[in-house]
């Protein structure tokens, strides 16, 4: 009987892990190749445990655990990760534009040229994040928490959101990146066809 138990146990047991490893969340990176699962944890584990949707453009996110995860140059544009726990995660040089970030913990998150435009980083937390070359164009950071007390030097324009944040971003050394004009705009895609077109010689 004992070893009966034992074997249906085991078998549990086997099913589980199985189960768990199926449900283990692939993530893509901004070059678009998939990672099969989040191999590391910034905190210098082995290996992150998330397991839910797949960490790719478009994803929902929302409330997911994703503290520590080494996620340098992932794609979560558009993705929403309202209320997701990113405390310490690495996101180096991802690409979140549009992504929906509000309430987000980003506490110690590592965000250096992340891509942040037009994200909504309402009433995000982001105290002692890494924040250097980042760019926050056209972002929502209202009532975002812990600005003040960020690491580095992002970019920002005139249409980024620091309403309720009691922020500076001149003061604290960010970079204002002036909107293009639409002639300027048109005149720079015009220039770049130029340049792409065919030379007759």
């Amino acid at each position: 009987m004992r070893s009966l138990t034992l074997a249906v146990n085991l078998t549990l047991f086997l099913f589980i892990l199985a189960a768990s490893g199926a449900q283990a969340a692939s993530y893509q990176s901004i070059d678009g190749t998939v990672t099969p699962a989040i191999l590391y944890d910034f905190s210098g584990g082995p290996l992150h445990d998330y397991a839910g949707p797949n960490l790719e453009p478009g994803a929902n996110l929302a409330n997911a655990f994703l503290a520590f995860a080494d996620l340098a140059l992932a794609d979560l544009a558009n993705a929403n990760l309202t209320n997701a726990n990113l405390a310490s995660t690495n996101l180096s040089g991802a690409a979140l534009p549009n992504a929906n970030s509000t309430g987000a913990n980003l506490v110690s998150a590592q965000l250096s040229g992340a891509n942040l435009t037009l994200a909504d980083l309402s009433g995000a937390i982001l105290a002692g994040a890494t924040v250097t070359g980042a760019v926050f164009s056209d972002a929502i950071l209202a009532n975002a928490v812990g600005l003040g007390v960020t690491f580095g030097s992002a970019f920002y324009n005139a249409s980024t959101d620091f309403t309720g944040t009691g922020f500076d971003p001149v003061a604290a050394g960010w970079v204002l990146v002036p909107i293009p004009e639409p002639g300027t705009t048109l005149l720079m895609v015009l220039g770049l066809a130029g340049l792409a077109a065919p030379q007759r010689r």
